[in-house]
């Protein structure tokens, strides 16, 4: 039978506390998530090393970053997620490692973190993209071929609405340096303005 009225010292932050599960290591839920963190001096980013423990902390539903966002930074408005001004964010031997640093951390739309991955390049486009067929070479090979689009396309074993998309800059842009214009703006709606992502 566990006694609630026991005493234990943190095992992060030395404080006695009283426990509230006989598994409780810790006085709080920031140093829980605290213990966590690894720091790396290099580019300031703190690692988190532990699960996706949201749901038993006191902030119920938070991923770490979150946590991180909320805790130190303000809550995290509707409609926003938690954007990272960071890029380290990867996988490795020991796992995925994210940054839950709060001055890394900035709250935004879902539209202003999908143009921080592209602007980072970070999105994955081009020989990063897993059903990429063509390589950068022979993307541009096709962009400057000036035989029918039928006959590259049977060329390199692709259909001709990819050939065609190279050309008029819908796709592969980064490497043919043709934008699209008419994917700018649809709807009347603004779109992020690839034009930054280039130097002319």
């Amino acid at each position: 039978m566990i006694n609630f009225n026991t005493k234990r010292l943190c095992i992060h932050c030395g404080k006695t506390y009283t426990i509230r599960s006989g598994k409780q290591k810790f006085c709080s839920d920031h140093c829980n998530w605290e213990s966590k963190i690894i720091s790396k001096p290099n580019n300031g980013c703190w690692i988190w090393r532990g699960s996706n423990w949201g749901s038993r902390m006191e902030l119920p539903g938070y991923n770490p970053y979150q946590y991180a966002q909320v805790l130190f930074n303000g809550p995290i408005p509707n409609g926003h997620v938690v954007r990272h001004k960071c890029d380290c964010n990867y996988k490795d031997n020991t796992g995925w490692n994210v940054c839950v640093n709060p001055a890394h951390l900035e709250t935004g739309t879902c539209a202003d973190n999908s143009n921080d991955s592209v602007i980072r390049n970070r999105s994955p486009h081009g020989t990063k993209n897993g059903r990429n067929k063509l390589s950068e070479e022979q993307v541009k090979t096709i962009y400057s071929d000036t035989r029918s689009q039928a006959k590259v396309a049977s060329e390199y074993g692709v259909n001709q609405t990819l050939v065609s998309a190279i050309k008029i800059g819908k796709l592969w842009s980064r490497v043919t340096g043709h934008i699209d214009n008419s994917i700018r703006a649809r709807k009347g709606k603004p779109r992020f303005d690839p034009d930054s992502l280039f130097e002319y």
